[in-house]
């Protein structure tokens, strides 16, 4: 947009879909990363996991510290070192082999989300980094089965802002 200097201020995984936030002017940017900062914005996922939590819903916390294993940078649990991660999930549905999931991060550790779940015993599909190749669903979808589906910020310049996106290909056909 000419004249404008536009921010990425919510990023995502590369295989994650959804929601990106783009500020448009520094002032939005630097409103919207207090925010995050402040914990003033909630986020919701939506995912598909291997298998059946035996909890409808309930509370993952477990600390996060990043690794290097060879050249590439992991996520993994370390209650000694590890960095707070909070994650909120709630089962939507089961489908006896796999099960829809909302994911609801209270931090925003890199690759949280997925190693939460792999944590839970209930890998994202098609996260063959945090899951292995048991987790590889091509018949459902081709990518990563995590998407970012809302963001709500209860005060954004004195309105209430909610930001939903469209579901995914890979609920589209669930059920």
């Amino acid at each position: 947009i000419p004249g404008q200097s536009l921010q990425l201020v919510h990023r995502l995984d590369k295989d994650t879909s959804g929601i990106l936030l783009i500020a448009k002017n520094s002032k939005a940017a630097e409103f919207l990363t207090d925010a995050f900062r402040g914990k003033a914005i909630k986020k919701t996922y939506l995912a598909l996991v291997r298998g059946v939590p035996k909890k409808d819903d309930g509370v993952i916390n477990i600390p996060l510290k990043k690794h290097l294993v060879g050249k590439n940078e992991k996520v993994r649990p370390d209650f000694s070192e590890g960095k707070e991660a909070i994650t909120e999930f709630k089962v939507l549905e089961d489908f006896f082999d796999y099960s829809f999931i909302e994911l609801r991060p209270l931090t925003g550790r890199t690759h949280q989300l997925r190693v939460h779940c792999k944590e839970l015993g209930h890998a994202i599909l098609n996260d063959v980094k945090y899951g292995g190749k048991a987790v590889i669903r091509k018949d459902i979808c081709k990518r990563l089965c995590l998407h970012a589906y809302k963001i709500e910020i209860d005060d954004y310049f004195g309105e209430k802002l909610k930001i939903e996106s469209d579901l995914p290909d890979f609920l589209t056909g669930v059920g």
